[in-house]
């Protein structure tokens, strides 16, 4: 059976996870980073059974502002005067809503519904392929979801299809909209590009006429539906990749690495196409993990595994660091999970545990599969890197005592607070702790995106928390809401980067227009860049990488005699593939 609202898991069983040492002794809480709560994103009159929450966020370092993706049953979330849609047709059911603020949340910059009269849920968010505009993703029930004159798809095909949206944040403009699917259901949406310009929709589908990828290991969804990635160019549908098996799943991220694809989903199948060398080749139960590896034409399956125990596993978030797959999921039956160290925690699980899982895929190993308990719920709502083998946890626990630590509040056990926990991955070792505020019952932590500017990150809360007093919302009204916050880390931690200098990144390509060679004149604050040539189709032309040393401008010679006469675009990706400047270079 099909979840009707993406995130639903959320509201059921949280991100979740992780590792650690536990202490004897009580554990005192450290300052890793100050946090602040930015703005608030609800509607003037709430009632206690809606919520909104939190599906995507970008930060436009080069215009110096945060892009969040939501959706929401409320009806009276703030817009724009130069809005796509100012009022949301429907009154009851889940929308989409897209919101741009600055960097300090003080102001709301665009604002827009994106909703047709039945549910349509938002499910990710990127950039384009030539890092300009942003890529919206989900799907939706409706019938008129507000598609643009030149979609690919203008109607919809089955009771649920895939959408995606192109907006152009310079504009401040919905450049293309359009359905995307076939005659059966899909859901989900993770939106990625690809290094050579594809688009790729991933998700589930049931849909027996769609196109699919000749030559492959794919084969039509069978009436329970399943995993499914949707592979697009010049938003033109080119096949689409199912994998098959008895039963229902869902691919809820693709990372790209040099040589392959990495999938990672969930799926109910006992049948999934296992590999021989598969960390665990055997089905645990009712839902488990899946992680499988293909090359970048989808032709065949070189690495697949299940990651589950006797009852449901869930993926929560997926990131790539330093050439491997983190996945920080949930469990809440952990017999028959597989573990490469013993788990931690309490003895006993009360409710929902939690899963850190690392996947090599130069090796085709799993080098981290740990287990936390606690007599609670605890969660993790993201996973962000800080330095060689160590990253942030964000951590969201409801026991009273877990890790070594103290509750700060005794007595309150319904009350969920959100730590930052140090981690060391090479080690499976803590570091320090860190309290941030209570939650009450709502959502954790959603989504963490880095900035040049401060690490920002994404909650659901469902009680008054303290808001910055130039936000631009502070007052709670009711149900659940989404915060937005932002972490600055010390410039005196050893642990960690210190924040870049307040600037930003400026690239100017000079002749403009060039035939032969050019010089792009670089400013930026010290660290690894990747300078990439784009052309209009999107197609990747050049790449190189640039260690920035100190702080005077760098002159970076371009070669572009090999290349045809046209318009160009120049980008400029920080460390963590965030593009933080853009110019247009024509060749002539």
């Amino acid at each position: 059976m099909r979840i009707i609202y993406q995130n639903m898991r959320y509201f059921v069983l949280p991100i979740c996870v992780l590792l650690l040492t536990i202490e004897n002794t009580q554990r005192s809480l450290a300052q890793i980073g100050e946090a602040e709560i930015l703005t608030l994103i609800g509607g003037e009159e709430r009632g206690e059974g809606e919520w909104t929450g939190i599906s995507g966020i970008l930060v436009d370092s080069t215009r110096g502002e945060l892009l969040c993706l939501v959706y929401t049953d409320t009806k009276d979330l703030p817009t724009t005067d130069d809005a796509f849609q100012r009022q949301c047709p429907m009154k009851y059911n889940v929308s989409a809503y897209f919101v741009i603020y600055d960097l300090e949340g003080s102001r709301i910059l665009y604002a827009s519904y994106l909703a047709g009269s039945s549910v349509d849920l938002p499910y990710s968010m990127c950039w384009d392929e030539s890092g300009e505009n942003v890529i919206l993703a989900g799907s939706t029930y409706s019938d008129d979801f507000p598609v643009t004159v030149d979609a690919g798809q203008k109607n919809r095909k089955g009771p649920r299809d895939f959408w995606y949206a192109r907006f152009d944040p310079g504009r401040r403009k919905f450049t293309y909209i359009t359905y995307l699917g076939g005659n059966g259901y899909e859901s989900d949406g993770f939106a990625s590009v690809t290094a050579d310009g594809r688009l790729l929709i991933a998700g589930y589908t049931d849909s027996r006429d769609l196109h699919l990828k000749s030559g492959s290991f794919s084969r039509p969804p069978d009436i329970s539906g399943d995993p499914a990635v949707l592979v697009l160019r010049n938003d033109t549908l080119l096949y689409a990749v199912c994998i098959s098996g008895k039963s229902d799943g869902e691919i809820n991220a693709v990372i790209e690495n040099d040589s392959s694809f990495i999938l990672v989903g969930t799926t109910w199948s006992s049948d999934t196409p296992v590999t021989p060398t598969a960390f665990q080749s055997a089905f645990g139960g009712v839902m488990d993990i899946l992680i499988l590896r293909t090359d970048k034409e989808f032709r065949s399956i070189e690495y697949c595994t299940y990651l589950g125990g006797i009852s449901n596993d869930w993926v929560n978030a997926v990131r790539f660091i330093d050439g491997k797959v983190h996945i920080v999921g949930s469990v809440n039956a952990t017999p028959g999970f597989r573990l490469t160290h013993p788990e931690m925690g309490y003895d006993t699980l009360a409710c929902c545990s939690a899963v850190y899982v690392i996947y090599d895929p130069v090796k085709d190993s799993i080098s981290l599969s740990l287990l936390i308990n606690g007599h609670g719920v605890e969660y993790i709502g993201d996973v962000m890197r800080t330095d060689a083998n160590r990253v942030l946890l964000f951590l969201e626990s409801s026991s009273d005592s877990l890790l070594g630590m103290t509750k700060h509040v005794s007595g309150e056990i319904d009350v969920d607070m959100l730590l930052i926990v140090e981690f060391d991955y090479s080690e499976v070792t803590t570091g320090r702790m860190q309290y941030v505020w209570d939650l009450g019952k709502g959502l954790g932590v959603g989504r963490i995106v880095p900035s040049r500017f401060g690490n920002y990150f994404i909650a659901g809360v469902d009680e008054q928390v303290p808001v910055a007093e130039e936000g631009a919302r502070t007052t709670y009204s009711g149900g659940w809401e989404v915060l937005i916050a932002r972490l600055r880390f010390p410039t005196a931690s050893a642990s960690l980067p210190p924040p870049a200098r307040p600037r930003l990144v400026t690239i100017i390509p000079y002749p403009n227009p060039s035939r032969g060679p050019a010089t792009v004149l670089f400013n930026a604050a010290p660290g690894n860049y990747t300078l990439r040539l784009f052309g209009s189709d999107g197609h990747l032309y050049l790449s190189q990488s640039l260690l920035q040393e100190g702080l005077s401008t760098s002159n970076v010679p371009l070669v572009l005699s090999s290349l045809a006469s046209g318009r160009y675009q120049l980008i400029a990706y920080d460390s963590d593939g965030v593009p933080v400047a853009r110019s247009s270079l024509l060749v002539w």
